[in-house]
């Protein structure tokens, strides 16, 4: 979590760097990929030439964000409520799926052997 504005400059970077190109900036996610750093995934999809691997985002493109919390005053009661809502993609995009799916295996895990990141440091764009 946390806010999208705070990366916004070095996204920003990314997109303005020389390795803006097919396959110069490969993006990760996993199933714990989620709120800012979704939003921040979708913005690198929207302005750069990225390559996106590792498993879905299980969290729609659209969804309720920017989180405000407060005690209410007189229930002394600890809330947190949304107050915007972000509209970044299809309606229909209810799951968010990188271009390259590596399925999460747990022998993989047991053996201490994160697949996705070993196919990002082995990727060559075609």
């Amino acid at each position: 979590g946390g806010g999208e504005l705070v990366a916004r400059s070095f996204l920003q970077s990314l997109a303005d760097h020389r390795l803006n190109e097919p396959g110069g900036i490969v993006v990760l996610t996993g199933m714990n990929t989620f709120s800012s750093a979704k939003g921040n995934y979708l913005t690198l999809r929207k302005e750069t030439k990225m390559v996106s691997m590792g498993q879905a985002i299980r969290q729609s493109a659209n969804t309720l964000g920017q989180v405000l919390e407060f005690d209410s005053p007189n229930q002394k009661v600890y809330c947190r409520i949304s107050t915007k809502h972000f509209v970044r993609g299809k309606e229909e995009e209810k799951i968010i799926r990188p271009e390259i799916e590596i399925p999460w295996r747990l022998h993989d895990w047991i053996k201490g052997i994160d697949v996705v990141l070993q196919r990002a440091l082995d990727y060559r764009p075609k």
